[in-house]
């Protein structure tokens, strides 16, 4: 009788097993309708253009603290399984996802070709990493998936247009970087957003004590 139990306990987990390893889907949304921020989370913003049937993106947690990038001949060890972003049916634009405050990688972009399969890895390329800050909206870039392609290959990137976006967000979204602060950390060192970063705070003191001396 012990032994039948045990055998369908050990049955029970064994099927119940895959479920709990099974990989998250994420979905994005508008920043019209910002979701709430959990603790410890800030907010994911890319833009996106992803055209084709079910586009998708595969992105894990690096094993790291901080938000300095790793440096090149550093290893990327993942803290966790890789979970899927779904882009399907998405038009073109600003989307955000509240996310964990840590380092991630995309490590896979999935782009089925009718009934072909297709996937491009990028879990080595930094390039294709990105940081997220606790309480801030963090700008990851522009993820390009084109609809015109072959049946083995297709044309997508992650793009930093930090220069161009910043005020298309700023514009977009005013109410929500009130309470959550634009940032943009790549998987790579960027001097040109922390020199436009430290112009705009220059400006905006310098407004201040303008505005200040005429009263």
């Amino acid at each position: 009788m012990l032994k039948t139990i045990r055998t369908i306990v050990f049955s029970l987990i064994f099927c119940l097993l895959p479920l709990s390893v099974q990989a998250a889907t994420h979905f994005l949304s508008s920043p019209a309708l910002p979701p709430e921020l959990g603790s410890g989370q800030g907010y994911l913003l890319v833009h996106v253009d992803a055209g084709g049937s079910a586009p998708s993106l595969e992105f894990a947690r690096i094993r790291r603290a901080g938000s300095e990038p790793l440096e090149v001949d550093e290893p990327v060890r993942f803290a966790a399984k890789a979970d899927k972003l779904s882009l399907k049916g998405l038009e073109p634009g600003f989307y955000l996802l509240p996310l964990r405050a840590g380092q991630y990688q995309f490590t896979r972009v999935n782009a089925p070709y009718y009934d072909l399969p297709y996937w491009m890895g990028t879990d080595l390329a930094a390039n294709w990493r990105f940081v997220i800050e606790e309480g801030r909206t963090n700008y990851i870039g522009d993820v390009e998936i084109r609809k015109e392609r072959a049946s083995n290959s297709v044309d997508t990137n992650l793009l930093n247009r930090i220069a161009i976006r910043k005020p298309e967000i700023e514009a977009a979204m005013p109410d929500l970087l009130i309470d959550c602060p634009l940032s943009f950390n790549a998987g790579y060192r960027d001097d040109f957003f922390r020199a436009l970063i430290a112009a705009d705070s220059v400006g905006e003191s310098a407004g201040k004590s303008t505005g200040e001396s005429a009263r």
